[in-house]
């Protein structure tokens, strides 16, 4: 892997972790719940459903939210991940270690970030 040893760890680590299952649940209902937010406002104002346009429409604003909904779950969980990997390090005396291998500082964060990024991307995806 081109992303280094800490990469691989959190990735192994994450993966066996309570709250990814319980993010990736999280993330699926609610787009179910987006879902139905707009099928219950389409219902509510009278649009047509049943034609070729109103199904067109319908999916078409289904989509545009479902997407804006992970973009902007995305931003906030992905923050939420990456800035503790670093403070567990601390706290679990571990970081000093890390720091004295052949690894530069910058290589343990970018490792921690893109694990992050790759966890973000895998609820996502789900």
């Amino acid at each position: 892997m081109p992303f280094g040893p800490v990469f691989q760890r959190e990735l192994l680590t994450s993966s066996r972790r309570k709250r990814t299952f319980l993010q990736r649940v999280f993330t699926g209902l609610s787009v179910l719940a987006v879902i139905l937010l707009v099928a219950v406002v389409c219902d509510y104002n009278g649009r047509d459903r049943t034609s070729l346009d109103g199904v067109r429409w319908f999916a078409l604003m289904t989509f545009g939210l479902v997407v804006g909904l992970q973009v902007v779950s995305m931003m906030g969980t992905t923050t939420s991940i990456v800035a503790p990997l670093i403070a567990r390090e601390r706290d679990k005396k571990s970081l000093d270690a890390l720091l004295a291998t052949e690894l530069s500082g910058y290589e343990i964060v970018v490792g921690a970030m893109t694990s992050g990024m790759v966890r973000c991307l895998a609820d996502l995806a789900s």
